[in-house]
């Protein structure tokens, strides 16, 4: 069980508080100490619902009902019981009294629904009096269909206009209560002394509820059977590269509700109500608990990478110019262009690289006008054996007058980003080889041997996390505790920023497989003349074996582009 407390002073005078108190700044709490502990920590919580507008309540009668009978819907004076009396409720109806004041031992309510559908609803002119109170439900009823509600103001009886206080003498000192009351004029007093109590259904008041020592509530709305405890989380949401957050909308029959991300998902804020803000994908499960019982749904946020970037397609439906359609674009509606993942486009303030195609024998003199200030291209990028690709970058607003060079350019195109090739599962490549019964059985754990990895970059996450994987011992380096030292050689790290570092992840598995191995480490995610150009810079540094997980769109399938080149090189 958890104490929640709101805006206010809240005091415990005895007992034991089973789980935490949550004090929210501005708050106080006294009394026992909790065994989970006080808890200071701003809380959000639900606001709470408005009052009920009450009852305009039919007159009530005369009289006064001091003996056990049954009794039908309709209207009474004064019921005063005077102990050991029944009273029972014959069939779902309103029943109105001037007042109840009941004293003496035990006193008993029974509401017999008669099996019949409907509500028993009790109206109390004044106030209600219950003392040493049991109660009985028959006919096919239960807590959820019984509404009683008192305009006392509590004149005369203290200032409570309700009391379920049965003292600590005579009898059965023990009290009960069944359904839902409301006393919008009145103060509520539960219970007193060291007696036991209990209280199915829910309160309502409009002045206080006081709850004393030794009382057990079991929250039953009025209107919902019992255990009819439902939840639904909602639709399912998306978020997107232009909405990256969701609000989930999950609701119940009734009860506190607490929501939990699973498989990615994050929750910004609001994880107690009913409509959390979130911001990853994942599965997000919603629980809602009445104290006794709980129910859940689940909700599932995905991600939209989107289709970027988005440009005005031709009307022609195809390019013919020698700087092709995505370029054309990227010139006249620059101001449009949303590229943040690079899927397209390596775009730099107002450049963006391009690939330069030229015509065979031409290269020299198409590299020369390409660096002159007629368009000042700079950060120009190798391309290893291939002496048709000129690759750099180049203002947006100079891409139309590469078209008026057809003698030099054969086509231009974009510097496509290259794919990794990486999953989302951990990887289990040692044991997947059976590299530990090779180990053993050979007795050699890759000394000797030098093994190159191409992959989008080693170490560019903040934290310097390859020296975690050091300390670890998840990769060779100063302070790896299996004494390996030799630490992984970076010939060229991405030099654009952050990526994934999917490079140190497969060194892991590699150094897991072969950990006395040499490793080297050069980034291929540059351009597909770039990676071919790791291919050769690992191969110079002697490296024995070379691996990499990069797709480039532009090498073609039925013959060598100068990727595959490359590799017949070496």
């Amino acid at each position: 069980m958890e104490a929640f407390i709101v805006g206010g002073k809240v005091k415990v005078n005895g007992g034991t508080v089973n789980g935490s108190v949550i004090v929210p700044i501005g708050s106080s709490y006294t009394g026992p100490a909790p065994l989970g502990g006080v808890i200071n920590d701003n809380y959000s919580f639900n606001p709470f619902p408005d009052l009920p507008t009450p009852a305009t309540m039919a007159a009530h009668g005369n009289g006064t009902i001091s003996s056990s009978q049954t009794i039908s819907p309709g209207s009474y004076g004064d019921l005063k019981l005077t102990g050991g009396k029944t009273i029972t409720f014959s069939g779902p109806g309103v029943y109105t009294f001037k007042s109840i004041r009941n004293k003496g031992s035990l006193n008993t309510f029974v509401y017999d629904f008669q099996n019949l559908p409907g509500d028993i609803i009790i109206h109390v002119h004044n106030n209600a009096v219950l003392n040493k109170h049991s109660v009985s439900i028959v006919g096919g009823g239960d807590e959820s269909r019984i509404f009683t509600e008192v305009h006392g103001t509590g004149s005369g009886s203290g200032g409570w206009a309700f009391t379920l206080s049965p003292g600590a003498s005579g009898g059965n000192s023990n009290a009960q209560w069944a359904g839902t009351l409301y006393a919008p004029y009145g103060k509520v007093k539960i219970g007193s002394g060291s007696t036991s109590n209990s209280f199915a259904g829910a309160i309502w008041s409009g002045v206080q509820i006081t709850i004393n020592q030794g009382s057990s509530i079991e929250h039953v709305p009025f209107g919902v059977p019992m255990n009819s405890l439902t939840v639904d989380a909602g639709t399912d949401k998306e978020i997107n590269c232009s909405q990256s957050t969701a609000i989930l909308q999950g609701s119940a029959s009734y009860g506190s509700p607490t929501w939990q991300a699973f498989n990615g998902g994050n929750i910004i804020s609001g994880a107690n109500s009913f409509s959390p803000e979130v911001d990853a994908a994942g599965l997000y499960v919603l629980s809602v608990t009445d104290g006794n019982n709980t129910a859940t749904d689940t909700a599932l946020v995905s991600f939209d990478p989107c289709i970027i970037p988005y440009f005005q397609p031709d009307p022609s439906g195809k390019s013919t110019n020698i700087i092709g359609m995505e370029l054309t674009q990227l010139q006249n509606f620059p101001t449009f262009l949303l590229d943040s993942l690079n899927d397209v486009f390596f775009l730099r303030n107002d450049s963006v690289f391009i690939e330069v195609i030229v015509i065979d024998g031409q290269y020299a003199n198409a590299l020369a006008l390409l660096l002159s200030p007629t368009f000042g291209l700079t950060d120009t990028i190798t391309n290893g054996l291939n002496n048709l690709i000129i690759t750099g970058l180049l203002a947006i607003n100079k891409l139309n007058d590469l078209n008026n060079y057809p003698h030099l350019f054969n086509y231009v195109r974009p510097l496509f980003p290259p794919l990794t090739n990486a999953g989302i599962t951990f990887s289990q490549g040692d044991s997947a080889v059976q590299g530990g019964l090779a180990r053993i059985g050979y007795e050699i754990a890759g000394e000797g041997t030098k093994i190159g990895v191409l992959s989008d970059s080693y170490n560019t996450i903040l934290g310097n996390p390859a020296n975690t994987d050091i300390l670890n011992g998840d990769l060779p380096g100063a302070g790896n505790p299996n004494n390996f030292l030799t630490p992984v050689t970076v010939l060229k790290e991405y030099p654009f920023g952050r990526r994934t570092d999917e490079g140190r992840a497969m060194l892991q598995i590699i150094h897991d497989i072969a950990p006395a191995a040499d490793l080297v480490f050069r980034t291929g995610f540059i351009s597909a003349g770039d990676f071919a150009q790791g291919i050769l810079d690992l191969h110079n540094n002697g490296c024995d074996i070379i691996v990499d997980d990069i797709t480039f769109i532009t090498e073609p399938f039925f013959q060598d582009g100068v990727v595959a080149k490359s590799v017949d090189y070496v």
